[in-house]
């Protein structure tokens, strides 16, 4: 194989952050290490992570094409001027499979299947035992669902956050970041899905620009469209969001202060060890499944939120209040299901 090497994070993407599209500062969290310049090309990569055929690793280098002229002309314009809705929904795609792609969610993915694989042994033997269960692509499943969620995301706003601050935006092994300033506000503990009321996106584009993809109903930004920030504190705050999303490393472009890292990194908790929950008892058990999300408080000035909302009544239960298209959606999907079931059954 000519590809053994499988990027989770897009090279196109992470040149953005380079001085001279091969390099950019990196640090590793675990061992707080600072690399002035790490070679684009040999880091954020596991061989084979997309599986040996090259099928998949083939698509999104495909997809990536699409994703850099799309990034590529908002990086240029600093404005969000895209063509048609095919693009507004292409850059969407490149959130939600840039989100399903990477690492963290392949070691995610590989601990469930592994927690549920122990557990059915336990209820059949009535013993313990690490079966070292794993898929062979621990990221299908992701990207698929990915694929199908993200029309649920056409109901929500764009946004760029410019900096013209003295320092720049940091991004990550895990550079998407689902966040919900309501639920935070509430202090609502639910992990954030891409249906829920009050769900923003924040995906750093290199080190001046963020694109935010969020809940209009909810928030309103200080302007519309374009908000452009000068305050280095508020800067801060955005990069603390970006760290706390993190898996094992961040990167920045070369020019970044070593002691700007340092300081930045007193926030992070290390590598994530991922605690998958058993609830229940005597052979009943559910196993939940859900995305990791950053639950402290970020200071974020430029989003309002909306004042008839903060004392909205919040369900009691786990799945938390859904935006009306995302339920719509859900609700279609389960009927596109349920037929294709139908057919098969009538095909057999």
């Amino acid at each position: 194989m000519d590809k053994k090497n499988h990027h989770f994070v897009p090279q196109f993407y992470l040149r953005n952050f380079s001085n001279d599209n091969k390099s950019m500062g990196m640090f590793l969290l675990d061992k707080q290490k600072y690399i002035p310049c790490a070679s684009i090309k040999k880091t954020a990569y596991r061989e084979y992570l997309y599986g040996e055929n090259g099928t998949i690793e083939n698509g999104l280098a495909n997809n990536e094409g699409k994703w850099s002229k799309i990034i590529n002309k908002i990086i240029a314009a600093e404005k969000i001027d895209l063509d048609d809705e095919e693009e507004y929904i292409t850059l969407l795609l490149f959130l939600t499979l840039t989100e399903a792609r990477t690492s963290q969610m392949a070691d995610y993915n590989n601990a469930q299947i592994s927690t549920t694989a122990n557990l059915l042994f336990k209820m059949k033997e009535g013993k313990d035992r690490d079966l070292g269960v794993h898929y062979d692509i621990p990221n299908l499943i992701s990207m698929q669902t990915a694929t199908k969620l993200t029309p649920m995301l056409t109901d929500l706003n764009l946004l760029l956050v410019i900096n013209e601050s003295n320092r720049g935006f940091i991004t990550s092994d895990n550079p998407v970041v689902r966040y919900n300033q309501f639920f935070v506000f509430r202090n609502y503990y639910r992990n954030y899905g891409l249906g829920h009321m009050g769900i923003q996106l924040f995906v750093p584009l290199n080190p001046k620009i963020c694109l935010c993809v969020y809940d209009d109903v909810m928030y309103s930004p200080i302007t519309k469209d374009v908000v452009t920030i000068h305050s280095g504190s508020q800067i801060n705050e955005l990069n603390k969001l970006f760290l706390l999303n993190a898996y094992e490393r961040i990167f920045f472009n070369n020019i970044q202060k070593e002691s700007y890292i340092k300081c930045l990194s007193k926030y992070s908790k290390g590598k994530k060890a991922f605690d998958i929950p058993i609830l229940g008892a005597r052979n009943h058990y559910l196993i939940p499944y859900s995305h990791e999300s950053v639950k402290e408080r970020i200071k974020l000035d430029f989003f309002k939120i909306n004042p008839d909302l903060t004392t909205l009544p919040l369900p009691l239960h786990m799945a938390g209040p859904m935006r009306p298209q995302a339920e719509e959606f859900s609700a279609w999907l389960k009927s596109e299901s349920k037929n294709s079931k139908e057919d098969e059954q009538d095909e057999e």
